[in-house]
Formats: C-alpha cells, sequence, structure tokens
C-alpha cells in the first residue's frame, strides 16, 4: 500500500515586519502638495529613490476636501515614490 505525500499548498500566510515610509498628508491641495515636496526633494534630492509610501489620511479633518487619487498618485510617482497603501482615510 503506498501513500502519496500530502499536496503542497498554493500559498502560505507568514507574518513579515516591513519598513516603510508614511507620507501623512495634512492638506489635499495637489498644488501645494506638489510645492512642498520639490521644495524637500531640492534640498535632499535622493529623498524617496523609487521608496514605496503609504498615504497617510489621518491628519485630515472631516471637513477637508476629498482627496483626488487621479492626480495624487501620479505626482508622488513623478516624485520617485510608489504610493503602496492608504492608511487613515473614510469610505
Amino acid at each position: 500500500m503506498s501513500s502519496s505525500p500530502p499536496a503542497k499548498p498554493a500559498f502560505d500566510l507568514r507574518s513579515v515586519a516591513w519598513t516603510l515610509t508614511a507620507l501623512r498628508l495634512n492638506t489635499a491641495v495637489p498644488a501645494t502638495l506638489a510645492a512642498e515636496l520639490d521644495a524637500k526633494l531640492a534640498t535632499m534630492p535622493g529623498l524617496f529613490d523609487d521608496d514605496a509610501v503609504v498615504i497617510d489620511l489621518s491628519p485630515l479633518s472631516a471637513g477637508d476636501d476629498e482627496v483626488d487619487f487621479t492626480e495624487l498618485v501620479p505626482l508622488l510617482q513623478a516624485r520617485r515614490m510608489r504610493p503602496l497603501a492608504v492608511q487613515g482615510g473614510s469610505p
């Protein structure tokens, strides 16, 4: 009687600690974000270097303008950030 080994599962779940930069937005105004990011990058040119970032919306109050991700994501990508996730937002 031969028994075959158990089938290998299609995936595994593992707990992993990642180090990510959180970009905390205090405003949702793209022009303001672009200007301040450009000023920061002028003094620190390699600051992001294609790093993954988490967009943190928690500082924005409920009365702030809605975040336009179709404008925000390319704005960040143009400054060598790779938006990976969003936290602290509302539906």
